[in-house]
Order: structure tokens, then C-alpha cells, then sequence
């Protein structure tokens, strides 16, 4: 250790600081290949620019992640949609392989229900080059005129092989009911020697000129023959065209005649088919017409199908597999053999349809082949007949050779009485519905009645419900089946079901 003496002490202390002033100091010489260093200001300066750029890169790798995400959550979802399209492609072929088929089948079926096409031109020259495809124009307008009485004849002769078909271009939205009328007559030819199909036809017209324009062609295809007729669509409220039909079909006693169908399609006509049953068999009946009243003697055919609008129906049909009467603000008065010549099966069916009119109905059920019973057997006869602001009268009995049937039916109107009478060979449930008004069951006296299969059976009534609008119930003979349900039982089922009318069930003669 140093110790100085007082006199350095003092001169120490009377020495001036080096903090009391400033000091100044010459500038370093730069150093060569070395930097100098900034000041503060350009120091704070850099700072800034590199926590600026810092946080720059720093957003730059945050968006390159998130876009690194977004790509993986595509990536991943690739499976998905491609999947999705598979699927769909599936679906396409699979619409594809069942959806044209279907759309050929109906095509072919609507084929074969035209026999053949109907020209609808109004120029002659245009139906004599229709292509033969389904069908072949024969000949049109090969008219014998009378000059006199503005009157035209024409004829045909068809082989009694061929269907036969009458056409017309008549529609519902031309003034057809007062500019254009005909009538067409069928019936049985007097000759027993023809054997050909004759068709005539008689035309009054009101100008040589309208004349002209109308076109009754005779056309032949597809195993038939048929008449065409096309009017023309600009008639003057001067003009008028009547036609005069008339069909003769041949008869021969011994032998009956078989065609395989009879198909009319003649808005405004009047169509009056005379008594053919038994000497003339069809496989198939349709008549038809808007504004067309249609009158049968007597026919048979295995489907025979009526339908007119604003025009009655009336006749005597028998239908071994479908009968369809059809109309509308007219009534229907019928009687009808329903034949089911199958021990099992397809059931015969029953379709009445009219309404703001009424129906008289009676019906006889035959069974040609043996009955059965079984319970995973439908019926073998389905029956629905319905009107509404008509009466309704319905009777149905089993022919005295035929034993009790599997029948079902079903009766519907409105704002009309109703009445359904069945025989006493029907065995099955029933059920009378009304709405504010009465239902009521009459039964025949059960003791007056005789088992029709010679059992020595009772006849037996049960009501399940009853009140002022409705009864249920089950009628039959003997003891009544456990079995809730008459379809699995082989019993019959009757409805009667109407509203703000009175309705009424006989069963058996009261």
C-alpha cells in the first residue's frame, strides 16, 4: 500500500475532475475492411426495419402453413368426392339398364293397343304416302256420288280374320256436336252365306267443297283393317258432315264367329252395337267416345271396356276377365254376367264409374271351373261401382249352376241413395257406412234359407257394430271362421259407403 503525504492529498483535491467538462476526443481512423458503426438515430432506425421484417417472414411462414393445411384437408377429402362420383356414375348406369328397357316395353304395348296409325293430315295426297310401318293406306275417298242430295256412298269388305277399328280426328275442342254427327250401327249380317266383314258408309255434306277436304280412308295392318276418317278443322258454322255407319258382321249358327278385337274411337257418334252374343266372340272390346252415346244388345268378349262423357252407357255385357263401364254426368243402365273361368288366380274385375247421374246395375257371377276355398287365394271376383248425386242401385246373385264365390265389392256414392242387394250364397264380411244419415241391413229370414251346397247348414248373422250410420257385421253359413279378415278366410267382403245419403244393404231376398 501507497501512502502519499499531504501535500499530494491536497493538490489531489484542488485537481480538477475529468467529469466537470466535456471532453473531446479526435475521431478514430476507419479501420480498412471494417465497418463503422452507425449512430443512434441510424441505430434505432435498423432496429425497426429488422423487427418489421421479422414480423414479415414470421406472416409468410403463418400463410404458407395455413396454405399447406388448406392443401392437406383437399387432399384429404379427394377420397370423398371421388367416391361420390362413383356412386353417382353407378346410379346413371343402373337408371339406365332398368329405365330403357321399361321405356321399350311400354312403347311395344302402345304399339300393339293401335292397330294401326291414324293420318291426321287433311291433305289426300299426304295419307296415300304414309310409310307401311304399322299400318297401309288401302284406299280413300272412293265415293259414289249423288249430285242430287249432296249425298256419298262408299263400301269395304274385310276378312273376318282382321280386328276391326273406326277412327276419327273429331275432337272435344271443335264445334263437333252441331257441325259434325254420325251413327255408327254393328250388327249381324242376314246372310249366313257372307263370310267377309262389310262396312258401309253414307256421308251428307253440306258443300262439294267440304267434301273435298273430308278423307275416309280405308287402312290394313298388324292383323287389322280399319276406317279412317279425318275432317278438316276450319268449318264454317255453315258447314255440316254427317255419317252414316253400318257393320255387318257374319253369323253362322253352327259355327261362331271369333275376332280378336272390335276398337272404336268416335266423338259425336252415336254407337249402337245389335245383339252379337253367342254368334260372335271377341277376345277384346273397347268403345269409345267423348259425347258418344253407346247402346249394346249383347256382347261377350274376355275385356270389354266402354267410355263415353256427357252420353249414357246401356246394354247387356259378358266379361270373363275385365268390364269397364265410364262415363260422366250420364247415366249407366246395365246387365252384366262376370265369368272367372280359373280355379285360381287373376280375379274377374268389375269398374262402374259415373257421376251427377245415376246407376242400375245387375249382375250375375258365374264359375265354370271348380270353386276353392283356400285362404291364400284372392278373390275371383273384385267389383267397385261409384257415383256421386245419383241413385244407386246394384244387385249381385250367383247363377243357379255356380256354388258360393270369393267376392269382393265395394260401393261408393255421395248426395244419392244407395241400395246393394247380394243373394244368399255370399259368405264374408260386411260394412255399411254413412254420413249424417241412415245405414241399414235387411237379412233374409235365416230360417227360410237352404244351404246351396246341401250340407244342412244354418244360416248364420252376427253384428260386430251397430248404430244410426254404421253396421258392421259377417253373414254366412254355419259357424262364423276365427280368422278376423275375410281375404284369409275365402269369404266374400261388401262395402257400402256414401255421405249426407241414405244407404242400404240386402242380404237375400227380404
Amino acid at each position: 500500500m501507497i501512502l502519499l503525504d499531504e501535500e499530494d492529498q491536497q493538490q489531489r483535491k484542488l485537481r480538477p475532475s475529468s467529469v466537470a467538462g466535456p471532453t473531446s476526443r479526435n475521431p478514430e481512423e476507419p479501420v480498412p475492411g471494417r465497418d463503422p458503426l452507425p449512430d443512434y438515430e441510424t441505430s434505432q432506425a435498423l432496429q425497426e426495419n429488422e423487427s418489421q421484417e421479422s414480423d414479415i417472414v414470421t406472416l409468410k411462414k403463418k400463410a404458407k402453413k395455413r396454405r399447406k393445411c388448406v392443401y392437406l384437408d383437399f387432399k384429404s377429402d379427394a377420397r370423398f368426392w371421388r367416391a361420390t362420383l362413383y356412386a353417382l356414375i353407378i346410379y346413371i348406369l343402373i337408371t339406365l339398364a332398368v329405365g330403357v328397357p321399361l321405356l321399350i316395353i311400354r312403347l311395344r304395348r302402345r304399339e300393339k293397343s293401335k292397330p294401326f296409325p291414324v293420318p291426321w293430315d287433311e291433305s289426300a295426297a299426304a295419307l296415300l304416302a304414309l310409310p307401311i310401318t304399322e299400318g297401309q293406306v288401302v284406299d280413300c275417298n272412293t265415293w259414289t256420288i249423288d249430285g242430287g242430295s249432296r249425298t256419298s256412298s262408299l263400301e269395304y269388305r274385310f276378312p273376318v280374320s282382321s280386328s276391326i277399328v273406326f277412327k276419327s280426328n273429331v275432337s272435344q275442342d271443335m264445334d263437333s256436336p252441331r257441325l259434325i254427327q254420325g251413327q255408327l250401327a254393328i250388327d249381324l249380317n242376314q246372310d249366313h252365306t257372307e263370310q267377309d266383314t262389310l262396312v258401309f258408309v253414307n256421308l251428307n255434306y253440306s258443300s262439294e267443297a267440304i267434301l273435298k277436304e273430308t278423307n275416309v280412308c280405308h287402312i290394313r295392318g298388324l292383323g287389322s283393317d280399319g276406317v279412317s276418317i279425318t275432317v278438316p278443322r276450319n268449318l264454317a258454322m255453315t258447314d255440316s258432315l254427317h255419317f252414316d255407319m253400318t257393320v255387318l258382321l257374319p253369323s253362322n249358327s253352327a259355327n261362331p264367329v271369333s275376332i280378336e278385337a272390335l276398337v272404336t274411337f268416335l266423338p259425336s257418334f252415336t254407337q249402337k252395337i245389335g245383339s252379337l252374343y253367342p254368334q260372335v266372340n271377341f277376345e277384346k272390346i273397347t268403345i269409345e267416345g267423348p259425347m258418344s252415346a253407346i247402346t249394346v244388345g249383347s256382347v261377350q268378349a274376355d275385356n270389354v271396356v266402354m267410355k263415353s262423357s256427357l252420353a249414357p252407357i246401356s246394354g247387356t255385357f259378358n266379361a270373363s276377365s275385365s268390364l269397364i263401364l265410364d262415363t260422366i254426368a250420364a247415366p249407366i243402365d246395365a246387365n252384366i254376367t262376370l265369368v272367372n273361368p280359373r280355379k285360381c288366380g287373376k280375379p274377374t274385375i268389375m269398374d262402374i264409374s259415373t257421376g251427377n247421374s245415376g246407376i242400375d246395375a245387375n249382375v250375375t257371377l258365374v264359375l265354370t271351373a271348380p270353386p276353392t276355398t283356400t285362404s291364400s287365394l284372392p278373390p275371383q271376383f273384385l267389383s267397385e261401382v261409384t257415383t256421386f248425386s245419383g241413385n244407386l242401385n246394384l244387385s249381385i246373385a250367383h247363377d243357379p249352376s255356380t256354388p258360393p264365390s270369393h267376392m269382393h265389392l265395394r260401393s261408393q256414392n255421395n248426395l244419392g241413395q244407395s241400395s246393394v242387394t247380394v243373394d244368399e250364397k255370399f259368405e264374408g264380411t260386411f260394412s255399411v257406412i254413412t254420413k249424417f244419415d241412415e245405414a241399414n241391413v235387411l237379412a233374409a229370414k235365416l230360417s227360410a234359407s237352404v244351404d246351396p251346397l246341401g250340407q244342412g247348414r244354418t244360416r248364420t248373422f252376427e253384428l260386430d257394430y251397430n248404430t244410426t250410420s254404421r253396421m258392421d257385421g259377417w253373414i254366412g253359413w254355419g259357424a262364423r271362421p276365427n280368422v278376423k279378415w275375410s281375404r284369409r278366410t275365402g269369404q266374400g267382403r261388401v262395402e257400402v259407403v256414401s255421405s249426407l245419403s241414405p244407404v242400404l244393404l240386402r242380404l237375400g231376398e227380404p
